[in-house]
């Protein structure tokens, strides 16, 4: 089993030509709150979530909400985040400087915050399958080696577009490299946020390729496997 897009079906067939194969992004696992959560419409979503993942290595959260709140997109700015950050102080300052900026810790529901959300900014992990699953146009970050799968994708620029950060430097604050790296980034959301249009496109592009009934399909391939494995005993 193998969610990914870049999956290589015929290498899965050297290593296992007889296996049962569940590839592609409509395998996709999600947590139940993702299958029970109304969507909300594109038009209807007035925020901006940005999401790095467990650890943000890399120290991007707070660069990556303050050049994102420097845009004054007239819309909410969303922080996601597991635990307090490294840079806590940094990013409780943004907080009193931008009204519509707003962190939010380990929610309840990831989901219902997602749903609300009419663009993203993310780590190109598992919360790419999420926030495809809701809709959520998204620009994704390539932040380590083992994400580059996201860049070659054929699915990079449909419903979401890979930037590579790996090379973003925390520790230097004033890297000419950083700078150029937050100023693509700032560009892309900008031009995304307002393309109210081809967000709409990205967004239905994603809910079509991902659903919540990924696991059900799996458990139909094994069904289908037994089932055959008993009819040849």
């Amino acid at each position: 089993m193998n969610p990914s897009p870049n999956y290589g079906a015929a290498e899965y067939a050297l290593r296992a030509p007889n296996a049962f194969y569940c590839l592609g992004p409509s395998y996709t696992f999600l947590r139940k709150e993702f299958s029970i959560c109304c969507l909300t419409p594109l038009a209807a979503r007035d925020s901006v979530l940005v999401t790095l993942g467990g650890t943000d290595s890399q120290l991007l959260a707070y660069p990556i909400s303050k050049a994102i709140n420097e845009l004054q997109l007239a819309c909410k700015v969303i922080l996601l985040l597991g635990n307090s950050h490294k840079e806590q102080a940094k990013l409780n300052k943004l907080v009193e400087q931008y009204p519509l900026f707003s962190i939010v810790y380990r929610p309840i529901s990831v989901a219902d915050i997602m749903i609300n959300c009419g663009l993203a900014i993310a780590v190109a992990g598992g919360t790419l399958g999420e926030l495809a699953s809701l809709g959520v146009p998204t620009l994704a970050l390539i932040t380590v080696d083992n994400q580059l799968s996201a860049l070659t994708s054929p699915l990079n620029n449909t419903w979401y577009t890979a930037t590579d950060v790996r090379h973003f430097n925390a520790q230097v604050s004033r890297l000419d490299a950083n700078e150029a790296l937050l100023s693509e980034i700032k560009t892309e959301v900008e031009m995304l946020w307002h393309d109210k249009c081809l967000r709409n496109k990205m967004s239905n592009f994603a809910r079509r390729l991902v659903d919540s009934q990924g696991c059900m399909r799996v458990v139909e391939q094994i069904k289908i496997g037994l089932k055959q494995k008993l009819e040849l005993v």
